[in-house]
């Protein structure tokens, strides 16, 4: 796929080279959640160590942040913490459990 994109030479990115715009945007679209790591790399034709350093460089986490994972995650359960009511005996129970084993 092409696409082409026309600055004028007074524009603040007018300087900026295809390879760093290409990899701006599949970095991004990385971070989105669009594309895999390893499309992105494969798109790039990068390592995936050279791919995480490439991530760094464009202020993006190689770790996702919580609100990442929270959108990302279909099986988020931290805002289930405390809803649990446990009317017996906890103690009980995990040594029944465990005696099953």
């Amino acid at each position: 796929m092409q696409f082409s994109l026309e600055f004028s030479d007074m524009s603040p990115v007018a300087h900026l080279t295809t390879d760093y715009l290409q990899q701006a945007l599949v970095a991004t679209l990385y971070h989105i959640g669009k594309l895999s790591a390893h499309q992105a790399c494969s798109i790039l034709q990068l390592s995936h160590q050279q791919f995480a350093e490439l991530l760094l460089q464009f202020g993006f986490s190689i770790i996702p942040t919580t609100t990442e994972i929270e959108s990302n995650n279909r099986y988020y359960f931290q805002d289930l913490l405390g809803q649990l009511q446990w009317t017996g005996d906890a103690v009980g129970e995990q040594k029944k459990l465990r005696d099953e084993w």
